[in-house]
């Protein structure tokens, strides 16, 4: 990685979520800082996920962090099922119900999502209304969209 990206741009941290050393492309920029979970940990090889987030200007099939509930749901062909927000996986997208983004996309990695709701706006509130017994919320739901998400983090991950 580092012959590919140099090596002032390649560092590791340990990854509490994790539990382990992760590699962190491009560190010292925001737009393209990038956390790799590898496969393969000793040899650094086969990466299993990558983490984007904060202001990472990376996109997948279309999906870039800031993309809003709307653009993911026509991206997805879809509506979709997500948590509620509370938790450490609050907002995490738990069901792409059979849209596009069920089946891998190209390169044959997997994404998956978690959107972000400002707390302090009055339409998050009424969101309560909308969660099902099993603390869950649909995208296509009015008082979801008025709080209008985005998305905050993407896990792309390789199943092979």
């Amino acid at each position: 990685m580092a012959s590919k990206y140099g090596a002032a741009n390649i560092a590791t941290e340990y990854d509490g979520e994790a539990d382990a050393e992760v590699t962190i492309l491009f560190p010292n920029d925001p737009e393209r800082r990038l956390r790799v979970q590898w496969k393969d940990q000793k040899a650094r090889r086969n990466p299993g996920y990558f983490t984007i987030e904060g202001r990472s200007s990376w996109s997948v099939a279309g999906v870039t962090i800031g993309t809003s509930l709307i653009e993911l749901e026509r991206l997805n062909d879809g509506p979709f099922k997500l948590n509620y927000f509370e938790g450490d996986y609050g907002g995490a997208i738990t069901d792409w119900l059979k849209g596009r983004f069920d089946a891998p996309v190209s390169g044959g990695c997997v994404l998956g999502a978690f959107v972000g709701i400002d707390e302090q706006l009055p339409e998050s509130k009424a969101l309560d209304e909308e969660v099902t017994p099993d603390r869950s919320l649909h995208s296509s739901g009015a008082k979801l969209r008025a709080a209008k998400p985005v998305v905050s983090k993407m896990i792309v991950s390789f199943p092979r």
